[in-house]
């Protein structure tokens, strides 16, 4: 199953492949080395479509914060949706990306996607005594 944590990982990752800037808790208000990037996921919609398949929403959303220069944030910003423009992998599944967006305010780069995935449902399967025998009925059995 994947969580918003699975997310989380393999966007850093991602990320941490063409950029070297840190990324800094989301608590850190103060005091914190600039260029930082900031990462949310967050679950949007949970559906159950049939016993066996629920399907997932998340949104992931970052923020850049710390370079003055506009021509370099915009180099970022476009960087973003080469690395997020198809899909994104997530433990042993390959998601499709959705709804990307970004912009740039004064040094504050904001960049979002969306996350739609089917998942198996969870549940417990009960367990049951192990048959030991099976009878068949033929259809000449029946019609005598």
């Amino acid at each position: 199953m994947i969580n918003a944590l699975d997310i989380k990982k393999s966007v850093i990752d991602k990320v941490k492949t063409k950029y070297e800037y840190p990324f800094r808790s989301n608590e850190v208000i103060e005091d914190y080395s600039k260029p930082s990037f900031f990462l949310w996921v967050k679950p949007i919609h949970s559906e159950l479509k049939t016993i066996n398949l629920t399907k997932k929403s998340y949104r992931v959303s970052m923020e850049l914060e710390g370079i003055k220069d506009t021509n370099a944030l915009l180099e970022v910003l476009s960087g973003l949706y080469l690395l997020f423009s198809l899909n994104l992998r997530i433990k042993n599944r390959v998601i499709t990306i959705h709804s990307t967006s970004g912009e740039i305010e004064g040094d504050l780069l904001e960049f979002s996607f969306d996350l739609d995935f089917n998942e198996a449902t969870p549940r417990e399967i009960p367990e049951h005594e192990i048959a030991r025998e099976l009878i068949f009925n033929r259809k000449d059995d029946i019609d005598g």
